[in-house]
């Protein structure tokens, strides 16, 4: 499909805002969701087709605003701000901590690491994760190994690790 005729399916005009697909989404998706059809089988299986296709559009459309330039210039700027400042991995590790996504919350602290790698509280989350839940040891020990020589030989930094435990 081109990508006009996914706006087609949403109702839209190819120019319409991404606050404006969100909500026809949102619309068609109530209207078309297969569970308002359980006593209705032929409807319901319209209604799975509908929605089918109502979801691949809606996608179609994030991914190409995402590639090219329809959402507008404050959303992309904040966007683009949060993919390269560690504090949002490291604050995503800690709600995905606490909502025990281990995995999650190690990959989110080990960006905000490659980000930068003097980025000492994502290093305490590793090493709170590591010290709470055991089942990830080897690869944290991994991402701590990772910790620049400089730091590692500055005994402050080394002290701010035993707030870790505090962090969620």
């Amino acid at each position: 499909m081109v990508i006009e005729q996914y706006y087609e399916v949403l109702g839209l005009k190819s120019s319409a805002s991404p606050q404006k697909v969100k909500e026809a989404y949102r619309n068609l998706a109530k209207t078309w969701h297969p569970d308002r059809f359980f006593d209705d089988p032929q409807l319901r299986q319209q209604a799975e087709v509908k929605i089918k296709l109502i979801n691949q559009a809606y996608e179609a459309i994030k991914s190409y605003c995402l590639e090219s330039d329809c959402i507008d210039a404050a959303s992309y700027s904040r966007i683009k701000t949060e993919r390269t400042n560690p504090e949002f991995y490291y604050q995503q590790g800690v709600a995905n901590a606490k909502s025990q996504k281990f995995t999650e919350a190690i990959e989110d602290f080990s960006r905000a690491i490659r980000i930068d790698a003097e980025y000492i509280k994502a290093y305490q989350g590793l090493i709170h994760l590591n010290s709470k839940h055991l089942l990830h040891q080897t690869f944290i020990k991994q991402q701590l190994q990772k910790l620049p020589v400089n730091q590692i030989r500055n005994q402050q930094n080394l002290n701010c690790f035993g707030n870790a435990s505090v962090l969620f």
